[in-house]
């Protein structure tokens, strides 16, 4: 089995890494390529963050055409409340996995919470995002690809790998537990006879 992972980012790479070896074993080749997001910098709100973790995984599907599965994963500042009313904000990610012939499937990481002040400095200058904003905080150069936002507000308990291998774990559960969908679904028709 082939998989392509439409990033660069090792961080990502190693969460796909880690959770096809939970799943699958090690009869899994991951194989990655950075692809253009087609989204912002810093992604706002959850469908932005879907759209572009949709698009990598296309891509990644491009630059690998002969693999069984492409996954694309996109981290951005989603909100409570509508954009009218946003209340508070947090750091999510989605993954997007979608199988050769077009099936998909998609999950969300943990949600972690960010000041507001922040988010609208992020808003109002979407080409820094919160990736090099954390950067020159720490005088670092790889927050992004190492520990993340979710580790240093966690103090490394978690960190940006464990919170997205988790998140490609869900996003596969369509796939390798179809049995159980067919029978919730089967489950739920005989239900509504009743």
């Amino acid at each position: 089995m082939i998989i392509a992972v439409g990033s660069g980012n090792n961080a990502k790479v190693e969460a796909v890494r880690s959770a096809c070896t939970l799943l699958f074993g090690v009869k899994v080749k991951i194989v990655s390529c950075a692809v253009e997001s087609g989204v912002r910098r810093q992604p706002f709100g959850d469908e932005e963050c879907i759209r572009g973790a949709y698009l990598r995984s296309s891509r990644a599907f491009v630059r690998y055409p002969d693999a069984d599965y492409g996954i694309g994963v996109e981290n951005g500042i989603c909100c409570s409340g509508t954009e009218q009313s946003y209340q508070e904000y947090y750091d999510r990610g989605w993954v997007v996995v979608q199988q050769k012939g077009g099936k998909r499937s998609q999950a969300s990481t943990v949600s972690l919470f960010i000041p507001q002040p922040v988010a609208q400095y992020l808003r109002s200058h979407p080409d820094d995002g919160l990736g090099r904003l954390l950067n020159c905080m720490y005088d670092r150069t790889d927050v992004a690809i190492e520990e993340g936002y979710t580790g240093l507000v966690t103090d490394n308990v978690l960190d940006r790998t464990m919170v997205l291998t988790q998140a490609v774990i869900c996003a596969f559960a369509p796939f390798v537990q179809s049995s159980f969908f067919e029978k919730l679904r089967k489950a739920v028709a005989e239900s509504a006879k009743r």
